[in-house]
């Protein structure tokens, strides 16, 4: 069963791909998402994000073997280059997911961001998290930025890449 979350775009935004866009991306660029130990894929979600960091427009999130998160860009973004842009964070979240994943204790975790910045870089910084006191209904809090995440503080860039 996929927990998988559409919201419509915002006003003056738009979703580079469907969910099942999205859905056909993924597993394209990494079958074993489809074949995890859950024996299904990770979750998609499809989300508004108006917040805006030095980084550029949030663009993906990725929770390793758990979900990946599309947010929606201003119309004023080129669809071919945001379609680039996830395919590109697509690829690099699968290299991450092969991986050796980071030693936390517990109750932290790691969240993967990627960004669309000025001129087409795409931006990928890697988040640990604090898992403690957030319930885990609530783990759609850490899906995207908030106002306070403006500074992108507490995320170091793992990858960058001009697209244009």
């Amino acid at each position: 069963m996929y927990f998988d979350h559409v919201s419509k775009p915002a006003a003056g935004r738009y979703f580079p791909y469907s969910k099942a866009e999205l859905a056909h991306r993924v597993l394209g660029l990494n079958p074993r998402w489809g074949t995890a130990p859950k024996a299904q894929r990770i979750d998609l979600h499809l989300k508004n994000s108006l917040v805006e960091c030095r980084h550029g427009h949030q663009l993906c999130t990725f929770k390793p073997s758990d979900y990946l998160a599309s947010f929606s860009l201003p119309d004023s973004v080129a669809t071919p280059l945001a379609r680039r842009a996830i395919d590109s964070a697509i690829e690099q979240f699968a290299q991450i997911e092969r991986g050796p994943s980071p030693s936390l204790s517990q109750r932290y975790f790691v969240v993967y961001r990627a960004f669309l910045g000025a001129l087409g870089e795409l931006c990928i910084s890697q988040h640990r998290i604090n898992g403690q006191g957030i319930p885990w209904t609530h783990a759609d809090r850490v899906l995207m930025l908030h106002q306070r995440h403006i500074a992108c503080e507490g995320q170091l860039v793992v990858f960058r890449t001009r697209l244009v």
